[in-house]
């Protein structure tokens, strides 16, 4: 492990600079979870079979169904292993790390390939061949106990280690040019565009978030960068030390240009609460602007673990939150109750009601029939019987009576469908008015961005189309935590963005 340079020769230099380090933070997590396996979450394995994609010697996948270990006072909550999760397989608890070292126990590694949210059953990875028969023995048992995740780890490894031919490293290329002028703005654009920012509609906005001079300067600056066409690639830091607003700052930007509708926005930060107090504030912002309660979100979409960001404490953002916004879509796409089948029905209607009537007409009949029946009063039976007919009598007497053309009944008819046909596109395009949904981003803003290991950086800043990046923190509050006294005593792992 060497130490990083300031200077890179090459974007393969730089990104080659952070690959021991991070194989090295990666083992100090490893042989912390080593270290505290007395109090790791753990569980039992219920049942493992040969996983489809089973091929030995090396890919030794498994797939297993978990269950809370029985006879545990200790444990109230069920670990449920996630994707990602690195634990250990034993046949007994390990209470030490030194139960892993004796020679008459059973210890391999097994790694989470894949599971579904909220299941028991999920796809492992051993190190080694697991004895399946053991399950069958009386009193045989195999638990597992939780070391680390990788999840994070290995999705900074597969940023840096990008296709060289990529398209999606401009914007870091610019960056570590020297003399680049990616971090400056535009000489042309900001005071030209501030002012007719400032003109606007926008500015009313503005004014009534309550920013001040400073914090109003960076909403229009930001805005201002992710329009210029005179640089390709730029980069922006908005500092300010803690309780300047800057969470306030970025909820601010960000519905500017939801208003704007010229920019497709990412927002990351480090951790979920960061996450979620400017999707509050955010939401906060465009919900006091609404004229029809929450129609206008759509553009808006917020996703992550839903357990680790306590989202249903969270309702306002409820209608936000991708997995919820996945339900809603999934009822209104039913066949038959959804938007397709409620207008199927009302084209119908509208074509034909004498039809839709006798049939509703034939379920009043049975219903009251089965009432009846049940009651024995036949007379009242044949009454409703009457009853029924003089209505249908009368229904047809009045449709003979109505003034109403076919001609309107085609009007009727045709703008049904078409808005049919309209919203069909919405779900395409993410709504009326919205901007039209694409595989590019053009802006990522990084919220807590001093938090943030620099190698981590590379993921969001390779998502394709990226022209414009914002970072948003303070170098002066704790950086990101590294786990490795070797990579704390070498190397400036811990360079925030």
């Amino acid at each position: 492990v060497h130490q990083i340079p300031d200077e890179f020769s090459s974007i393969a230099h730089y990104f080659n600079s952070f690959k021991l380090p991070l194989i090295e933070e990666t083992r100090t997590e490893y042989c912390s979870g080593l270290e505290s396996i007395s109090h790791a979450p753990a569980c039992e394995i219920s049942s493992i079979w040969l996983s489809a994609a089973y091929k030995p010697p090396i890919d030794l996948y498994y797939e297993i169904s978990t269950k809370k270990i029985s006879n545990d006072i200790s444990q109230d909550v069920h670990y449920v292993p996630e994707s990602g999760d690195i634990f250990a397989v034993t046949t007994r608890r390990p209470r030490s790390i030194e139960d892993l070292l004796k020679p008459d126990k059973s210890f391999h590694f097994a790694y989470v390939s894949m599971s579904k949210e909220g299941a028991n059953n999920m796809e492992i990875l051993s190190s080694e061949k697991i004895d399946r028969d053991l399950l069958t023995k009386k009193q045989g048992r195999l638990f597992v106990t939780y070391l680390l995740n990788i999840t994070t780890n290995l999705r900074i490894w597969k940023a840096l280690n990008p296709d060289p031919q990529s398209k999606n490293l401009g914007l870091i290329k610019s960056v570590l040019q020297h003399n680049s002028s990616a971090d400056d703005d535009c000489s042309i654009c900001i005071p030209e565009k501030i002012l007719n920012v400032q003109g606007s509609v926008v500015s009313g906005h503005i004014g009534s978030f309550g920013l001040n001079e400073s914090q109003t300067e960076a909403v229009l600056s930001s805005v201002c960068l992710a329009k210029c066409p005179h640089q390709e690639y730029n980069v922006k830091l908005i500092w300010g030390p803690p309780g300047t607003g800057k969470t306030k700052t970025v909820a601010s930007l960000l519905f500017v240009l939801l208003k704007l509708k010229f920019c497709t926005t990412l927002t990351c930060a480090p951790t979920n609460i960061a996450v979620v107090q400017v999707a509050k504030k955010l939401i906060t912002l465009v919900i006091e602007s609404l004229e029809y309660e929450s129609y206008g979100l759509g553009d808006i979409v917020l996703f992550g673990n839903e357990e680790r960001m306590k989202i249903n404490d969270h309702y306002e953002l409820v209608d936000v939150f991708l997995k919820y916004r996945v339900k809603l879509l999934d009822e209104c796409l039913v066949p038959l109750a959804g938007w397709k089948g409620s207008l199927n029905s009302l084209i119908s209607l509208l074509e034909n009601p004498q039809v839709q009537y006798e049939a509703y007409l034939v379920q009043v009949r049975k219903s009251n029939a089965d009432k009846k029946s049940e009651s024995n009063y036949s007379s009242d039976d044949e009454s409703e019987s009457g009853d029924i007919v003089e209505v249908t009598n009368a229904i047809k007497l009045k449709e003979e009576r109505m003034n109403i053309t076919k001609v309107w009944k085609r009007v009727i008819i045709q703008s049904v469908r078409e808005n049919e046909v309209k919203n069909k596109k919405g779900l395409r395009t993410g709504g009326q008015g919205a901007i039209k949904v694409t595989s590019f981003v053009d802006m990522v803003i990084t919220d807590e961005a001093a938090q943030l290991k620099e190698c981590e950086s590379a993921i969001p800043l390779q998502i394709p189309g990226l022209r414009n990046a914002i970072l948003v923190g303070d170098d002066r509050q704790l950086p990101a935590m590294v786990r490795s006294k070797v990579s704390l005593y070498l190397i400036n792992f811990i360079n925030s963005c």
